[in-house]
């Protein structure tokens, strides 16, 4: 593997797109030192399912639904470069401020179409069809001005420093910059951990001890319940820690950590097959929520919601749930964002978490 990679333009991250390279930029949390993974030649590789992950060593992106539109991708990491430092050396990024602005094409009808699909999970709900279902939505902001990839990627870190945080292209998938504070499976030498995410809040002051609804305290118990049926169907017993209230950005979250042993690498990939999509995106019973949400939902999640990272099952896997992302292009910007729904769910609260959701990805464009 060539360690060393030539930068050699001041515009290096849409070079490399321009030349339809494929690369992933990625900082893990509470980390300093971000690392570029580029696949120098070729178009990365592509599955068809989950399981296939078992003998892979890459970057990882991974979609809600695998699709023709949206293929399982493993980028081969043929270049790895490490440190701010040697992104950085020997060139002039001219990128570190991002002049352009937003301006969302929403329309009054936007909160009656979440409406009336609202509507349907909740009647599906009270049907007792579902426990939980994830309804999640996009919105599409036109660009005027220029941003630079990397200023917006440097921004992302310095602002989640408790975030797995991204930039990805591939010549299928396009480009994407994501925040995400919620692990799938995190781990080497056997031992691994995965998070329980649920439940929402905005915070206003840090230091308050927000009180958290029965709504969220119970959307957080089902997605930890689904996690631990999910790991003893393969005979394994977790360590538990929380539930306890996290940070990512300015929201918090209800958490419990799951740690625990894998005796053989090839559990890996079967894990990852298990655990996606997990309550905390999709909903329960598991297939049928899948099922009912690609029928009703009225959009295509591409990649939101999916998951991705690095994973090498005989060495150090790291992949997260892409949660807090938007897919870029010179002339627009697609947000995303979701929330739990169950019975005593609010159709106008549920389209707020979702405006505070997004707005994580857009305050990467404020000054």
């Amino acid at each position: 593997m060539n360690s060393t990679i030539e930068l050699n333009s001041d515009r290096w991250p849409e070079d490399l797109i321009d030349k339809n390279i494929a690369f992933a930029l990625y900082r893990l949390p509470m980390t300093k030192e971000p690392v570029l993974v580029i696949q120098r030649s070729g178009e990365p590789k592509r599955l068809t399912d989950f399981t296939q992950l078992q003998n892979e060593k890459g970057f990882v992106m991974a979609p809600f639904s695998i699709s023709e539109n949206s293929p399982l991708i493993v980028i081969e990491p043929t270049d790895i470069l490490e440190g701010w430092d040697n992104l950085e050396k020997g060139f002039d990024l001219n990128g570190d401020t991002t002049v352009c602005s937003l301006h969302s094409n929403m329309n009054t009808n936007d909160f009656q179409q979440y409406q009336d699909v609202f509507t349907k999970f909740s009647h599906a709900l009270h049907q007792k069809e579902f426990e939980k279902l994830v309804l999640s939505r996009s919105k599409v902001c036109k660009v005027t001005g220029e941003y630079s990839l990397y200023a917006l990627f440097k921004k992302a870190c310095a602002l989640y420093e408790n975030a797995f945080v991204y930039l990805c292209f591939t010549q299928s998938g396009g480009v994407w910059i994501g925040s995400t504070p919620e692990i799938l499976l995190s781990g080497k030498s056997g031992n691994y951990s995965t998070v329980a995410l649920a439940g929402t809040m905005r915070i206003s002051d840090p230091f308050i001890a927000y009180e958290w609804s029965k709504k969220n305290q119970q959307e957080q118990a089902i997605v930890s319940e689904y996690i631990r049926a999910s790991l003893k169907t393969l005979g394994i017993n977790p360590e538990e820690q929380g539930p306890f209230t996290a940070t990512a950005g300015n929201l918090i979250h209800l958490k419990t950590i799951f740690e625990f042993s894998l005796s053989e690498s090839s559990q890996v990939s079967e894990l990852v097959s298990l655990l996606h999509p997990t309550p905390a995106v999709c909903g329960l019973p598991k297939k049928e929520a899948y099922t009912f949400i690609r029928k009703h939902e009225g959009y295509d999640r591409k990649y939101y919601s999916g998951f991705l990272g690095m994973i090498d099952a005989e060495g150090e896997t790291n992949l997260y749930v892409n949660l807090r992302c938007m897919q870029l292009s010179s002339k627009e910007i697609r947000f995303f964002a979701g929330g739990g729904i169950l019975c005593g769910s609010d159709a106008e609260s549920e389209w707020n978490e979702t405006e505070d959701k997004m707005q994580t990805m857009r305050s990467l464009f404020l000054h």
